[in-house]
């Protein structure tokens, strides 16, 4: 039960890391031309930043569900 819930947020937080992400770039990409994303109220780095927190606890989630698997094989 406890492994199906941490693969769900596994996804979740990847999807959630992912779409920052390319919110971030495309936000950029924009300000090239001189539009900008209005609900968008982060600055580049700060949208990136949040997106790697979210990517360092996805793997540590993944770590740890390899951890019990090992454990399980011994």
């Amino acid at each position: 039960m406890i492994n199906r819930i941490l693969n769900i947020l596994t996804y979740v937080f990847s999807a959630i890391a992912g779409i920052i992400f390319i919110i971030a770039i495309w936000n950029e990409f924009l300000i090239l031309f001189g539009w900008k994303v209005s609900i968008v109220q982060l600055g580049l780095g700060r949208m990136l930043e949040l997106s790697a927190i979210f990517v360092i606890f996805v793997m540590a989630l993944l770590l740890g569900q390899i951890r019990e698997e090992i454990r399980r094989a011994k």
